[in-house]
């Protein structure tokens, strides 16, 4: 038997009928947290897959809680009309160390999920069926499990899958509210006994010893708490300590957790914002198990497989906010380009030129150096951005500051994405948060000045930041300006694309529709996400009003800004080396969310977190740039 810890035992005290209402209030603020799991993989057709292949479905949900996850699926899109498919069946085994959660998560489930077997045990003590289950789970479950004993318990979850399943293990991760919060309580309250609690880095750590297919992403959200529900503040932190014993004044009060709580209050509001960070994690015994659909975890791409909209669901599915992640919206974008139309880049395969060998990266000390340093920008150059809505400046940055971060995104990329060869347009976001390299680019005074001066604006905020891979073979990028992409309400608005390469022309480059008014000739022009025929008929319009059209090389070092009216495109990469851009957004400070968001904006509320419809936009996520203040 294994040795229980303190925060076991105090977790297992909470989930009882004694510990129900305070379990009903903290669940007011956490219901949330598994919404967000569920709209995160298309789940509906992970188990239709596995169902196709199988007589049965077979699921095993590890510390099941009281049921919240399959209630939460039970909501999505066609999970719960799989109970209508013939001769579905999906066996829904419990095991939690708690009998009050194995009934409280039973009376959760309904169809298609049906209750199967019951285990009154913790993970680490289970006697696993070797390759029962073709689903694992364990959704924010793990936190008890000490550090020590973690390898174990996973052991037995990738035992008990069958060689074609799959696992899926939702945790915080340290530097998020769950498992932060209960660092600081400990280091606050407790006696220096107490075992923190294992976040999501450890549990993939763990996998990856265990020798498992791994992929991970991060799930980024913010838990509110309103200024006037102090009592539900109370609740929902003593939920996360699974410690009733103290009260919010003593919280307020006890350091560190007092400084910690001071810095998730927003003085303004009088709301407590405490900041989630969730490690998604997908394991199988093969790479092939991977089946769960997200093309932002497991590479699969999501789009080509999903039912095409009817055309009377078009306008809705329009008006409404997108619901899957970014790299899913850059999937179905790239779906809608014409790769029929000629671009002056040709169709054959070239092999690119060896980029130039350079004997060592900048230092950290020289790139911050050249990416503080101003600009000299021409004045002429402040004219034709504003005349013909971009332009392109040479010499911005050197060579050894793009080899770096092109260096640092393959990396990134490939460590999020795999090497999924069916994915040839490969993106990532907002990775200047967790990645020191990115965040000086981002970030860069210099590139930031230069977009102010071009926008003859004083302050420029961040929007988000773009890393865009165009893979060898990947097609053309359809027609577009960004003003009916970016849900903020400015005409300040633009975007800085710098090239991590010399780009020819059969490389894809930007290109861009001369003339900061020509975005009024296709205004009319009705917008599909759904097919070709947006692409097709810009381009005709194009064509037909002889409008200039920019698409030649960029050399190295050379970038381009570009307005968020300016129409652009670009073509395909017929090189032999994939095209890498980063790409970051600024708008002029002191600008709101526009007042109805809708699919075309992608997953603005990741870039602008806690910020509403209509409110001013100045989260933690998006930072003035210039000047740089402090």
């Amino acid at each position: 038997m294994t040795v229980r810890s303190d925060t076991f035992e105090r977790s297992c005290e909470h989930w009882s009928d004694a510990g129900r209402d305070e379990m009903e209030a903290f669940y007011e603020l956490a219901r949330v947290d598994y919404r967000y799991l569920a709209e995160a993989y298309d789940w509906a057709s992970a188990f239709q897959s596995l169902a196709n292949r199988k007589s049965g479905v077979r699921l095993i949900d590890v510390a099941c809680g009281s049921g919240k996850f399959p209630q939460a699926l039970l909501a999505c899109p066609g999970v719960a009309d799989l109970s209508k498919t013939p001769n579905f069946k999906l066996d829904y085994d419990l095991l939690d160390p708690s009998d009050f959660s194995v009934r409280e998560a039973k009376q959760a489930l309904a169809a298609p999920f049906h209750a199967g077997s019951e285990f009154c045990c913790t993970l680490q003590d289970w006697d696993e069926d070797a390759g029962l289950y073709d689903i694992a789970w364990a959704t924010h479950a793990l936190y008890c499990v000490p550090a020590e004993e973690l390898e174990q318990g996973l052991a037995r979850m990738c035992n008990s899958l069958s060689n074609d399943g799959f696992g899926f293990i939702a945790q915080g991760m340290r530097d998020g509210h769950y498992v932060g919060f209960y660092d600081q309580y400990l280091a606050s309250m407790a006696d220096g006994d107490d075992t923190p609690y294992s976040d999501g880095g450890q549990v993939e750590t763990a996998l990856k010893k265990l020798g498992m297919h791994v992929q991970t992403r991060v799930l980024d959200y913010t838990t509110v708490v309103p200024a006037d529900r102090p009592q539900l503040l109370e609740s929902y932190l003593q939920r996360c300590a699974f410690d009733d014993t103290f009260s919010l004044k003593e919280m307020l009060l006890r350091e560190p957790l007092a400084s910690y709580l001071a810095s998730c209050h927003d003085q303004e509001s009088g709301e407590y914002r405490f900041p989630q960070r969730v490690g998604m994690t997908l394991f199988s015994h093969t790479e092939g198990g991977l089946t769960l659909r997200d093309a932002k975890v497991s590479g699969v791409d999501l789009m080509t497989d999903e039912p095409t909209l009817k055309p009377q669901d078009r306008e809705e599915e329009i008006s409404g906010e997108w619901k899957h992640d970014n790299q899913q919206w850059w999937n179905q974008y790239m779906a809608s380009a014409d790769n029929e139309i000629v671009c002056a880049s040709g169709s054959s395969v070239e092999k690119n030129e060896s980029p130039e060998h350079l004997e060592s990266l900048p230092k950290m000390a020289d790139l911050q150096a050249e990416l503080n340093a101003s600009y000299e920008l021409d004045p002429l150059a402040i004219m034709q951005f504003n005349r013909d809505g971009y332009v392109k400046l040479k010499r911005v940055l050197s060579p050894g500051a793009l080899a770096l971060l092109r260096q640092e995104m393959e990396t990134t990329l490939r460590d999020d994405l795999g090497e999924n060869p069916k994915l040839d347009f490969r993106s990532g976001e907002m990775m200047w948060l967790t990645n020191k390299i990115f965040r000086q680019f981002v970030l860069s005074p210099r590139i930031a000045e230069i977009a102010a001066a071009l926008m003859r604006v004083e302050r420029v905020r961040l929007y988000h930041d773009n890393s865009l891979a165009k893979e060898p073979g990947c097609g053309r990028t359809p027609w577009h300006y960004d003003a009916e992409h970016f849900p903020i309400a400015s005409n300040n608005i633009c975007t800085a694309w710098i090239p991590l390469q010399a780009i020819p022309q059969n490389m894809g480059p930007l290109a861009f529709a001369v003339g900061m008014e020509t975005y009024r000739l296709v205004e009319s022009v009705e917008s599909s996400r759904f097919d070709m025929s947006y692409d097709r008929t810009v381009g005709n319009v194009f064509a037909e009003h002889g409008v200039d059209v920019d698409d030649g090389p960029f050399g190295l070092g050379e970038i381009s800004f570009h307005h968020s009216r300016s129409f652009h495109t670009a073509g395909p990469n017929n090189m032999t080396e994939s095209r890498m851009v980063l790409a970051t957004t600024y708008f002029e400070d002191g600008a709101c969310v526009v007042p109805a968001p809708t699919m075309i904006s992608g997953d603005w509320r990741k870039f602008m977190p806690d910020v509403g419809a209509g409110e001013p936009i100045r989260s933690r996520y998006n930072p003035v740039c210039f000047p740089r203040e402090g």
